[in-house]
């Protein structure tokens, strides 16, 4: 089985080196592609990454909702509960920016694909 490594410009001898190094170090053979023989994107799972962002941005909605009420006072002091609720907001956060990254989305959350 190959690992497909695909670059503008396949016959840099820099990225040929590269390629033979990772060959050798993972025991496994490197082939240099051009970027027009990369795959297109499987319509299902950006389908599947859309329904996650969206999901994704309504617990972020909820949770920090949650927090805000502890902030303000609307909730009883739960310093544990709070700080969980602060990890969780942060580890949505990352994962919706690596959702956003795989669909292409720009900052404007513009789908690009």
């Amino acid at each position: 089985m190959f690992i497909n490594v695909y670059t503008s410009n396949p016959a840099d001898q820099g990225l040929a080196g590269f390629a033979l190094a990772l060959g050798q170090n993972l025991q496994r053979p490197v082939r240099l592609l051009p970027l027009s023989r990369l795959p297109a994107p499987d319509p299902l799972r950006r389908q599947a990454l859309r329904v996650e962002r969206a999901e994704l941005l309504d617990s972020i909605a909820r949770a920090e909702h949650e927090l805000g009420c502890f902030l303000s006072g609307h909730f009883a002091p739960d310093a544990g509960r709070e700080n969980g609720l602060k990890a969780d907001v942060d580890a949505l956060h990352a994962r919706l920016r690596a959702v956003n990254a795989t669909l292409g989305l720009g900052k404007g959350g513009e789908d690009n694909g």
